[in-house]
């Protein structure tokens, strides 16, 4: 969960040998996933005019980082039992930081090269919300932060649009009309959403991990996507051209407005219609999501906030993705397991994280209807009455299409070793009932 950090740290000096004997990113002292003998370089942090810090491998310099915490003049040491900020190489390109053993920064590091000086890959986020992130399993040694998983370089091949230096990219500027999406949907962003939601990619191993990813982002591409067949760039460059659903904006009144749950109506004049990462949509949707990020009811009160953060679009995705369960009317959610409740015969849909990390328990009548686990299920999960089953077309296809072309990015196999069945009941929902069904 989140802990502030406090502004009072003495900024302690620490040099690691790195060796490659480890994979846990909770672990500064644990090695990365580089080729043998690449992560054998002595790295420290050093504190720089108590306003920043200066990360340095082989005696270079990687970066500097001066958006901090207020960082005193302190007394310095190589103790790692009191070590605040520590620094690990994962390859021959990257530098990890951390902050009391959990992962805060990425850097871009490229040994020997102009004495190995870089860019971040992203502007610690955690440090500047002045928040430090842990997951629920971060003593699990194959634990793996977000930024680990995912580089700055992996999210603008995913998503061409945030990436300049595609050939395609201004055409799909050009053609992508919602102009305010382009400065809500960015890495940093998606960073600093994840670390309101700790328990995002906190299961199972690092592969599946990644396919968990991977299917985030293409339901992601789903709902924000604008490609065609001959798309410049292709179909698969066309992600987040939209943050909202197209017809609407923050002018339009009573959209998507019913609700039978009382603890959520639309405000007077308000449209719930489709914003963020996976388009969330109507009062009981809005209220949830916003108690659950920040504590309030406040998008139930004026849902175009959604849309006014990076932490708001990734975050409302976020939300449906890892919390949202549907129990028929009057009963709770299980969290995952419906066999223990008495959920079976009655209407139970899990969550998608559910889905894919095989955190959940299906019930007989889940089974039967090959409602289990796998990225079908996702699709299920966001729109099985439209695209499961009977109703199996190209909506359904374009989500696998999408899931294998960014599983392939992330470098891991669409379909789990372990898992028994076909690749079509791992894959897709064409076999599966929806979740409207008990």
């Amino acid at each position: 969960m989140k802990r502030a950090i406090s502004l009072s740290l003495p900024l302690l000096l620490l040099a690691l040998g790195c060796s490659d004997s480890g994979s846990g990113a909770q672990d500064p002292q644990g090695g990365g996933q580089g080729e043998p003998g690449e992560n054998d370089a002595s790295c420290a942090v050093r504190e720089i005019d108590g306003v920043g810090i200066e990360v340095s491998c082989d005696g270079a310099v990687v970066d500097t980082l001066r958006d901090v915490p207020q960082v005193p003049q302190g007394v310095q040491g190589d103790s790692v039992g009191t070590a605040q900020y520590t620094a690990r190489v994962i390859d021959s390109s990257r530098v990890e930081v951390y902050f009391n053993g959990v992962a805060i920064d990425t850097l871009a590091w490229n040994r020997g090269l102009n004495g190995g000086n870089n860019s971040p890959f992203n502007s610690a986020i955690a440090l500047s919300s002045g928040t430090e992130t842990t997951s629920s399993s971060a003593a699990d040694a194959g634990n793996v932060a977000l930024s680990e998983i995912l580089s700055e370089a992996e999210f603008k091949r995913i998503f061409p649009i945030m990436d300049p230096s595609n050939s395609a990219y201004s055409q799909i500027r050009s053609a992508c009309t919602q102009t305010r999406c382009r400065d809500i949907t960015t890495y940093q962003g998606l960073l600093a959403a994840a670390a309101k939601v700790p328990d995002f990619l906190s299961k199972g191993s690092l592969d599946d991990r990644k396919r968990e990813l991977a299917a985030f982002f293409a339901n992601v591409y789903q709902e924000t996507g604008g490609g065609w067949e001959s798309a410049p760039g292709g179909y698969e460059a066309w992600g987040l051209c939209f943050c909202e659903e197209q017809g609407f904006s923050d002018a339009s009144v009573g959209g998507y407005s019913t609700s039978s749950d009382p603890n959520y109506q639309a405000a007077a004049g308000k449209s719930y219609h489709g914003r963020g990462a996976i388009q969330l949509s109507y009062p009981y949707n809005y209220g949830p999501a916003s108690e659950y990020l920040y504590g309030d009811k406040r998008w139930l009160s004026n849902p175009e906030l959604v849309l006014q953060s990076a932490e708001g679009f990734w975050g409302s995705g976020l939300w449906f993705w890892m919390v949202k369960e549907d129990v028929a009317p009057g009963e709770t959610p299980p969290q995952g397991q419906p066999g223990a409740k008495g959920f079976d015969g009655k209407y139970y849909k899990p969550s998608c994280h559910m889905a894919m990390a095989g955190d959940w328990t299906p019930r007989t009548s889940d089974v039967e209807k090959k409602r289990t686990e796998g990225f079908g299920v996702t699709i299920n999960v966001v729109n099985g009455g439209l695209e499961c089953g009977g109703s199996w077309g190209t909506a359904g296809q374009n989500r696998v299409r999408m899931y294998k072309h960014f599983a392939q990015i992330l470098g891991v196999e669409p379909v789990p070793s372990g898992w028994t069945g076909s690749d079509d009941d791992y894959l897709t929902c064409k076999n599966q009932t929806s979740f409207s069904v008990p």
